[in-house]
């Protein structure tokens, strides 16, 4: 980054690649400056600009619309998470939700809380076998719904693996 223009110490424009940002000079001599747009999470991830803040309580607390963006790239982008977890290297995350903002609108018009569960963001409930986290594949679901696919899923998987075909039904 580098001053573009300087008026005062306190109203200076400083230059990202591809991006201006106002800020006092103190904030740039200390590093206290970035740009939103530095794909910082994951490598892909980025904060972006508007109104969906990374913190609530003047930074004391996680977001929790951050903390599930930052869950669904680490899922998807992190190699050690990915080798713990195998189910997921072959996944990705929509370019669009790469932007944090994107993914904060998207999550304040779709989360719902119901009283005493846990909620889950969850890519293949809608689209069986999806690999990709994006606005038209996800959706909110409780934590023990979400379980039973996942679950069922491997009942399944282990099935076919021993050459099994089971239906589940009532009895």
């Amino acid at each position: 980054m580098k001053i573009v223009e300087y008026n005062s110490s306190l109203d200076i424009t400083v230059q990202f690649e591809g991006y201006k940002r106002k800020c006092q000079y103190v904030q740039f001599k200390t590093g206290q400056v970035s740009n939103p747009y530095d794909k910082t999470v994951y490598g892909v991830g980025f904060i972006g600009e508007g109104k969906y803040k990374v913190s609530n309580n003047k930074g004391k607390e996680v977001n929790h619309a951050y903390h599930t963006w930052h869950g669904m790239l680490r899922r998807c982008y992190a190699e050690e998470y990915q080798r713990k977890n195998p189910a997921y290297s072959d996944c990705s995350v929509c370019e669009k939700w790469h932007n944090y903002q994107n993914f904060a609108k998207w999550y304040d018009e779709n989360y719902y809380k119901i009283d005493g569960q846990i909620m889950n963001l969850d890519k293949d409930i809608l689209i069986k076998g999806n690999r990709i986290y994006s606005p038209d594949t996800c959706c909110f679901v409780p934590s023990p719904i979400n379980s039973l696919f996942v679950k069922n899923n491997i009942i399944s998987k282990m099935c076919k693996w021993h050459g099994q075909r089971y239906t589940f039904g009532t009895i």
